[in-house]
Parts: C-alpha cells; structure tokens; sequence
C-alpha cells in the first residue's frame, strides 16, 4: 500500500522514482537497511572485547574532539599496549569498520565519522564540530550518541544549503521540506567509503535528485525521504556505542 501511494505521488509530478536495479526496495521489509551494513561487516569481523573497546574508544574520541584520534591516543584511554592497538585497528581496517592508511598507522575515518572535512557538518552538544562520510551517516551519528544535532550540508545536485535538525531520535526540522536521500546501492569498490558514502547525499527535493540520477543512469539505489533515512542512520548506527 506504501509502496503504491510513493509511486503516485511520483506519477503526479511527471517523474520515476529511482529504483535499486532489479526492482529491491530498501525500505521493504528491511526498515531500509542496505546491503553490506556495518552491522553485518562487524558481525563477520567477530571481534575480541578488546578490538570492541578499541572501536568504541575511536568513536568516542572523534565524538568528543571532532577528529580521528592517533594509535597512541587511544592505546592511552584504554591503557593498553601501542602494538595491541595497533594490531586492533588493522583487523577493523580489515573489516572495513575504519578507514586506515596503514603506511602511517593513521586512523582516517571510523564510521559514521570522516576524519577529513566533507559536505556533511554535524553540531553536536555546545557547537562541537564534526564530519559524516555521507548524508546516512551524519543522520545516524545522534542516534548512537543520543544527542541532539544540527546536520549542515548542501544539494549535491544544485549546492543549496540545507539543514536538518534531530531530538530525541526524531526528525525536529528539515530545510527545505522537501528534502530526500539517496540511497545507493553500490557494491564495487573496495570499501563502502570509496563505493557508496560519495553518492549518498542530500537533495532539495525529488527533483533534483531525478536530474542528478538523469546524468548518471547507471547508479543503483533508491530515494528516500529524511525521516526514512533516519531510520536507516538509527539501524546502522544507533546500537554500536552500546
């Protein structure tokens, strides 16, 4: 019935919604889960307690600080040993849980955070800055931290700003209201990083993300609205601090 009711709305402003290729809906069934979840990647990981503690303690440190942390910052939270660490952050490189330049034994990103500038500002609690490897990410990062949070972004079709603002684990204010997600679908690459986060971004309204998918056909994956992709934030993310 939801399903029939998105497509008319489509239908009355002349356009097709984007759809996975071979017709999947995210949203079906599956609360709009993705394939390849860091949830199924940490599960496949089967991390020790320890490489569990070395995850939670990077996130923390990017959540407090707004950038990733070094080896060495979180081999001295945990107290542990720096070659402990260091062998925890390579098996969730490995995973694809972090993103890790292993020539430098550097923490890049962890998601859902990016440890470089991207188009997706998050605010969290008094005004401390941070950044989300794409528009899903920045919608889950409140849900694991149960904050508040202010996501400052733009169009990627026409670079518009736009805001959306999340309490409570509910959707407080989108701007523009008529904002949509891609959600994409994307398996090649060698991590999610570099296949999907670079297209999951945040449209003015379902038209412009149809002119953007116009120009590139060949994309798989789905449009959603922001309270549909929060949903898919909170299933990715919301549980991994616990």
């Amino acid at each position: 019935m939801k399903q029939a009711l998105t497509q008319r709305c489509y239908a009355k402003v002349g356009l097709e919604r984007p759809r996975v290729r071979g017709g999947e809906d995210f949203m079906q069934d599956h609360r709009g889960e993705t394939r390849n979840t860091i949830v199924e990647r940490l599960s496949r990981a089967q991390l020790s307690p320890q490489g569990h503690a070395v995850r939670k303690a990077i996130l923390t440190a990017f959540a407090a600080g707004g950038q990733a942390p070094s080896v060495q910052d979180v081999a001295h939270a945990l107290g542990l040993p720096f070659t402990s660490v260091l062998k925890a952050c390579r098996t969730l490189a490995a995973a694809d849980v972090i993103v890790w330049q292993d020539d430098t034994t550097r923490i890049m990103s962890a998601y859902p955070f990016s440890g470089i500038p991207t188009a997706h500002q998050v605010l969290l609690r008094e005004e401390t800055p941070c950044y989300a490897m794409c528009a899903i990410d920045a919608l889950g990062i409140p849900c694991m931290l149960g904050q508040a949070v202010s996501i400052r972004s733009t169009c990627f079709f026409c670079h518009t700003p736009v805001t959306v603002d999340i309490k409570g684990g509910l959707l407080h204010r989108a701007y523009p209201s008529t904002l949509v997600v891609w959600l994409s679908a994307r398996e090649d690459g060698c991590c999610v990083a570099e296949a999907r986060c670079p297209l999951m971004n945040f449209f003015c309204d379902e038209r412009h993300l149809h002119a953007w998918h116009a120009t590139c056909p060949q994309e798989s994956g789905t449009s959603v609205s922001v309270v549909e992709a929060l949903e898919v934030g909170k299933a990715a993310f919301g549980a991994l601090l616990t």
